[in-house]
């Protein structure tokens, strides 16, 4: 099984923005409204993949910028997704 830090490193290489989350869910445990209009630099991410407090974290991907994410929740809406939005 892969490490989640080696799955958010090449997401993060794929060109997404991560960030680190709680452990037992899927907020993010940094401030990250910044990120939706930057990056994390390369000293941010080095600090997150080496500190032991991120080390059991799970990773957050902002959306907004790189990847849109549709919640389609109903059959209609899944309908309208399927049909090409």
């Amino acid at each position: 099984m892969e490490d989640t830090r080696d799955a958010a490193k090449r997401l993060i290489e794929e060109g997404l923005t991560l960030v680190p989350a709680h452990p037992l869910g899927k907020h993010p445990i940094v401030n990250w409204r910044m990120y939706q209009e930057r990056s994390p630099d390369e000293a941010e991410i080095a600090h997150w993949m080496s500190s032991a407090k991120y080390q059991v974290c799970n990773w957050a991907i902002i959306t907004g910028r790189e990847i849109v994410v549709v919640d389609a929740d109903s059959d209609e809406s899944v309908k309208w997704v399927d049909d090409g939005a």
